[in-house]
């Protein structure tokens, strides 16, 4: 484990519960794995969905234990609508061949996704997420295992699914050379450095609200 360099933004859906409860209550946010490695309970009842077969991801569900609420949102076979089931089905596809072809990497299932701190990285975050995503700027001081990827490749197996976009998202590769859409996949710690930005979160946050049990937000990178 190690302190990763550099300058980084997170974009935090107001409107979750979760991220923003943990936001609020610690200015940080913690990958699943990395949350169960710290916790000797947790970690003798959980099952790495880095380590769950992909059958049984397709056909049973989630793996007992902690899973981020993007991984519940996107593998629960229950009131899948036809959007979420085809979102369900690329990630598979992209997490299968991340063991094969980076297994190093974290999980696209289990990471926390993040952006440099620029206009141009913030401009790929709000088209991603959309314009009123709370942006934030964060350090990683806890960094397990990361990569840098370009999204553009998901996006081109989205619409064509090629194997080769999935095999250049996981070996890093630029789909244009001088404005690549990259996000920084990270299993670890991410920290909030900016004190405005977390002010307004503690006042505007989903966590002021009740939040019913299995509602979830939208599904953020």
């Amino acid at each position: 484990m190690t302190l990763l360099s550099g300058h980084f933004i997170h974009g935090v859906d107001l409107e979750d519960f979760y991220p923003c409860w943990n936001l609020a209550l610690m200015g940080t946010l913690s990958s699943p794995d990395y949350s169960v490695s710290t916790d000797a309970g947790l970690f003798a009842s959980n099952q790495s969905i880095r380590d769950t077969p992909i059958e049984r991801l397709r056909t049973v569900g989630l793996p007992p234990g902690m899973v981020s609420p993007r991984a519940r949102c996107l593998i629960s076979t229950a009131n899948a609508d036809g959007h979420v089931t085809k979102r369900r089905n690329v990630e598979l596809a992209f997490e299968e061949a991340r063991r094969s072809l980076a297994p190093d990497a974290p999980s696209r299932l289990s990471s926390l996704y993040l952006a440099e701190d620029s206009q141009a990285g913030r401009n790929h975050v709000r088209s991603m997420l959309g314009s009123d995503i709370h942006i934030l700027r964060v350090s990683v001081p806890i960094c397990v295992r990361s990569r840098k990827v370009d999204t553009t490749w998901f996006d081109c197996y989205w619409n064509d699914p090629a194997e080769k976009y999935i095999e250049n998202y996981w070996a890093s590769a630029q789909v244009e050379p001088v404005c690549a859409t990259w996000e920084l996949l990270v299993d670890g710690v991410i920290q909030v450095d900016d004190i405005a930005g977390l002010d307004y979160l503690k006042a505007n946050g989903a966590h002021l609200k009740v939040q019913p049990d299995g509602v979830f937000g939208r599904i953020s990178r």
